[in-house]
């Protein structure tokens, strides 16, 4: 959060218009198909509470600037790393692993349309002071994410809420 101060402090002493704050979906602690950005925000995990403490934060200083928060879900691309989802489960499956997962819903998103959204809100005239999500609101359940990923690579295995490669 201090890196995030000191970028709206910067932004309101250089009198720049609009600030973008790239939040997560995170945020709101389920994947569930079908959020909106008035669906209720609980998160899970440290990821989501900071982004959300974020939003707080960003939402602090409208009345030195116009922001836009965006919370976009899983974003995948050809240079995602090995830390991002699908990569994760792709190692695993080449390594010949099990890709543990539980039955939950991701929503995936490619890079081009995240950057597509963000760009849309940066440059937008009416999205002042508001929030979006970046979503294809089509969900996947992780075990068919996995299943497919194991099926594509022709090694590993899926465990389904059991021990292995965590998701």
């Amino acid at each position: 959060p201090s890196n995030l101060i000191r970028l709206l402090e910067l932004t309101k002493v250089h009198g720049i218009p609009k600030f973008v704050y790239v939040s997560s979906a995170a945020v709101y602690g389920s994947s569930e198909p079908n959020l909106t950005e008035s669906s209720v925000c609980s998160p899970r995990n440290h990821y989501g509470i900071l982004k959300l403490a974020g939003e707080q934060l960003v939402k602090h200083y409208s009345d030195y600037f116009k922001h836009v928060i965006l919370r976009p879900s899983t974003i995948y691309g050809c240079y995602d790393t090995e830390q991002q989802l699908v990569i994760k489960f792709i190692l695993a499956a080449m390594q010949e692993q099990t890709i543990a997962v539980n039955s939950s819903a991701v929503d995936l998103v490619h890079v081009r349309d995240a950057a597509r959204g963000i760009i849309g809100a940066t440059l937008g005239r009416n999205t002042q002071n508001k929030t979006y999500n970046i979503a294809k609101s089509q969900s996947f359940d992780l075990v068919d994410v996995a299943n497919l990923v194991v099926s594509v690579v022709g090694r590993g295995a899926v465990s389904v809420n059991g021990s292995g490669i965590a998701d």
